[in-house]
């Protein structure tokens, strides 16, 4: 049940920060470009939560950093953030500033400059709990059951069921592994060195759909290259094979 600790401790420590955050930035859920703004916000600190402890970034590089280059009463970590995500989307270490110069180009959309995208206004008690949220141990928080529970946490009526209804990973693959998982492991393992089922295996597992209505979270089929225990396939980039980890 540790896993599941962990998950509950993270999600209510966000929904501090989306409280205090909310205070401070009045209208800041008016209009629909607003709350995609904040959304994008929320998903860019949960990119560098999970990276400064999972080997993407250097170990609290981000936590250490927020710490470093803000003052306490929180005045200019909105001006220091929005530095750091567009120091993310710049490719040269020597176009960044020389104390952003250390982190790594991102080059998905995530971190994309777009004036619609902006960065709340923080005060000290958002800025602490900010740090503090690096402390926790990311490489322990399942993102699918997080992301579910914080949804609870910034919808309406629902965050008096956060964690209710909560199902464990392991409870969870009590249903998925006779229902396919173990069906798709042994074939997996009676195709690894033929090219030729296994791109028949990769083809049949991007046709599996799982849909549950009793269930308010997703249910995690396809491992995150981060949580190796978590059972399902993914495709080794440039070898062409699919992987079933375990």
């Amino acid at each position: 049940m540790a896993e599941t600790h962990a998950d509950l401790k993270a999600t209510e420590r966000m929904g501090e920060l989306f409280d205090d955050l909310l205070s401070a930035n009045p209208g800041v859920l008016q209009g629909r470009t607003k709350r995609h703004s904040l959304d994008v916000f929320f998903s860019r600190l949960l990119f560098c939560y999970f990276a400064e402890d999972t080997g993407v970034f250097e170990p609290n590089r981000f936590t250490n950093a927020v710490g470093s280059h803000t003052l306490e009463d929180g005045s200019d970590t909105q001006d220091f953030l929005t530095d750091l995500f567009s120091a993310l989307d710049t490719e040269w270490p020597e176009d960044k500033p020389a104390h952003l110069a250390g982190f790594p180009y991102m080059n998905g959309r995530l971190f994309s400059r777009d004036q619609t995208l902006t960065v709340p206004v923080f005060t000290r008690k958002s800025r602490s709990l900010l740090i503090g949220l690096g402390t926790l141990l990311w490489q322990e928080i399942n993102p699918d059951i997080f992301g579910s529970m914080f949804q609870a946490i910034v919808t309406p009526g629902q965050r008096s069921d956060l964690g209710q209804h909560y199902i464990s990973v392991p409870n969870i693959l009590k249903t998925l592994e006779p229902l396919f998982l173990d069906d798709l492991r042994a074939q997996f393992d009676a195709a690894y060195d033929k090219p030729k089922k296994l791109d028949a295996l990769l083809e049949r597992v991007g046709r599996i759909r799982v849909f549950d209505i009793s269930l308010p979270q997703p249910i995690p089929v396809q491992s995150s290259p981060t949580r190796s225990m978590r059972p399902g396939f993914r495709l080794l980039p440039g070898q062409n094979r699919c992987v079933l980890t375990a």
